[in-house]
């Protein structure tokens, strides 16, 4: 589990100043697709939205959820039975790794008929693990879902990413921040002095479509909210950054 965890129980509440984001991925949850990419800096809440769109798919009368607010607060917490966040053990996401993150996806769900895997920083993705991962999360089994958490589109990401529905999350603004930990009871002075955070050099659309590089393959579904044909191009962020 992350430890980027959220501090309220309801989902979206600690999604903070990424209001486009949110609003792609809640209209997604009417018709979700087998995957999706959740693309920005480290720190803007890409882990508490994953987590908040998972509960939103476990709780969902489509998943057979007895329970839709024991699923949603069990999602929440990271502890649904149907819930794989998974982070690397090493300096990045290892081919031993991928093999269980397939085994993983082919697994039947244990609640309902929805199971939803999180991968986190997977900028951090070994060439050969990508590749073992590519089938499965372009066509994986039925009611498996993939939310995938990265700063940037690496050259070993660039394929997976292109099967996914790309939400873009913006750096936050210095105000928005020190609000938010003026609201959890941060002395406000010390909230003032907060670390501005990077600026965005280009911002891309919250939602756009998967594209592919092969001509077999099609797109998992019409246009989003907010979609664009040309994801904007991100700078590079460093390898040895590592939160969410």
């Amino acid at each position: 589990m992350s430890s980027t965890a959220p501090t309220d129980p309801r989902p979206w509440a600690d999604v903070v100043g990424q209001e486009a984001a949110v609003a792609a991925l809640q209209a997604a949850l009417d018709a979700p697709v087998h995957a999706y990419l959740l693309l920005g800096p480290a720190g803007t809440g890409k882990m508490v939205a994953a987590l908040s769109f998972a509960a939103g798919l476990l709780a969902a009368p489509e998943s057979g959820s007895s329970d839709p607010d024991r699923a949603a607060r069990l999602a929440m917490a990271g502890h649904h039975p149907d819930l794989a966040v998974v982070e690397r053990t090493g300096a990045a996401i290892s081919a031993d790794q991928a093999d269980e993150i397939v085994r993983r996806a082919s697994r039947s769900a244990t609640e309902g008929r929805r199971k939803v895997l999180v991968l986190d920083e997977f900028h951090l993705v070994q060439p050969a693990a990508a590749a073992k991962l590519l089938k499965t999360i372009e066509e994986p089994p039925v009611g498996t879902f993939f939310v995938v958490l990265a700063e940037e589109v690496t050259p070993e990401l660039v394929t997976i990413a292109s099967r996914c529905v790309r939400i873009d999350f913006r750096p936050l603004p210095t105000q928005v921040l020190a609000d938010r930990l003026v609201a959890e009871g941060v002395d406000a002075t010390r909230a003032a002095r907060s670390p501005t955070p990077p600026t965005a050099t280009s911002a891309g659309p919250a939602c756009s479509p998967p594209t592919s590089d092969s001509p077999s393959a099609s797109p998992p579904g019409g246009p989003c909210p907010g979609s664009s044909t040309a994801p904007a191009t991100r700078p590079p962020v460093s390898p040895t950054s590592c939160g969410v």
